[in-house]
């Protein structure tokens, strides 16, 4: 869905389609998207999408912590197979199989013992299935580098009055982010929206969040 909205957004008011829709550079295409999943569990997203009659009920609250709580007590190891992931890729595409051929199986066995929180499973070929080797090539890095941007992008929205559903944040993100296409570099975009030079700061405080226990 944040593909589209920008897309969509982005396509309009450019003179060159070279600049229309999701044209910035590669490692930050994915941020748009990534940030909108904060409102998918959000109390009020769900409320309001809820079908509501006499035999319905909205989602508890306390559900929705435990959803959340799961997510967050999970991060971390998250966050460690993707850098695994990363480097999968990268070593990958680093090699030269015509003049060095190896054992790719063997190869991801040796890799996942450094950087996977998970045992490497005898007689499995994750590369196999790896769709992202084909669509990222040695880049599944820029993944992992798009999402700590949407960090610092969506607490914009946590920070302003309204929280996710401020009004002026939300045009302000539309006009000076998504609506821009690829007419600017995205470090610019960036920019012109937070006021500030990107950094990891809301990254770092997202991978160290504590799940709560409110309802």
């Amino acid at each position: 869905f944040g593909h589209l909205m920008h897309h969509i957004l982005g396509g309009q008011e450019q003179k060159f389609a070279r600049f229309s829709g999701v044209a910035t550079e590669f490692d930050f295409v994915e941020a748009p998207s990534q940030m909108l999943e904060d409102w998918l569990l959000d109390n009020k997203t769900l409320a309001f999408a809820t079908l509501q009659d006499s035999t319905t009920s909205f989602i508890p609250n306390s559900l929705i912590q435990k959803i959340k709580n799961s997510q967050i007590s999970d991060r971390v190891l998250w966050a460690q197979q993707q850098v695994f992931y990363a480097q999968l890729s990268l070593q990958y595409y680093s090699q030269n199989f015509s003049l060095y051929p190896i054992n790719t199986t063997e190869y991801l066995r040796n890799i996942s013992s450094s950087f996977s929180p998970y045992p490497y499973i005898p007689n499995t070929h994750f590369q196999a299935n790896f769709g992202h080797l084909t669509g990222y090539g040695s880049n599944y890095f820029i993944y992992f580098w798009s999402l700590a941007i949407s960090r610092q992008l969506v607490n914009q929205f946590y920070n302003s009055p309204n929280g996710l559903y401020d009004h002026s944040t939300g045009v302000r993100y539309r006009d000076l982010v998504l609506r821009k296409g690829g007419k600017a570099p995205a470090d610019q975009l960036i920019y012109d929206f937070l006021g500030t030079q990107f950094n990891l700061d809301a990254f770092n405080s997202w991978l160290r969040e504590i799940p709560t226990t409110s309802s």
